[in-house]
């Protein structure tokens, strides 16, 4: 686990450090493993329980609601990918759902920002090598090349801001 004070984004590399994994306590975001690893192999979760999992997205922020295409929905099984309109499709296989944000220059979201999943009856947000990163309540993180950058999140509320910390575009999280 490294942890960039420039950006104040924790990576995820496979070993946890004990302060990061407390801190992601602290703000309930779980610090979780990269995949593929035994811990999400060994785990035995049938697609049964993933679909137990059920998690919403709502638009608060003013510019947010303002888009019509926005609106407050549930995720499913094969997740969402959160992204710039007109570049996510042209991306994209087309076999998941999508979350278009319209944004005029100076772009603060990238094509593709971020995706949320749900593996192993888990919810999960992983970014997508974005410029700015993503928010999930204070915890900023953003994936590199050869780090991939995702937060576990628990049952409960959470803010998520796609791209700059003080972006216009902000959403409610919820996981039940």
């Amino acid at each position: 686990m490294a942890y960039d004070n420039r950006a104040g984004s924790v990576m995820r590399t496979g070993r946890i450090r004990k302060r990061d994994r407390v801190l992601a306590v602290l703000r309930k975001v779980k610090v979780g493993r990269p995949s593929g690893t035994e811990a999400e192999a060994g785990s035995g979760a049938s697609s049964r329980e993933a679909a137990e999992a059920e998690v919403w997205i709502e638009p608060i922020s003013p510019d947010a609601k303002r888009q019509t295409l926005l609106q407050k929905r549930r995720i499913g099984i094969d997740g969402i990918l959160i992204g710039r309109r007109g570049s996510i499709l042209e991306a994209s296989d087309g076999s998941s759902d999508s979350y278009l944000i319209s944004q005029v220059e100076p772009y603060t979201i990238s094509k593709q920002q971020c995706r949320i999943e749900i593996r192993e009856g888990r919810v999960w947000v992983r970014d997508l090598g974005s410029r700015y990163g993503t928010r999930v309540d204070r915890h900023r993180f953003r994936s590199s090349r050869d780090k991939v950058a995702e937060v576990r999140l628990e049952p409960g509320e959470y803010l998520l801001v796609p791209g700059k910390a003080d972006g216009r575009f902000r959403f409610k999280l919820t996981v039940r």
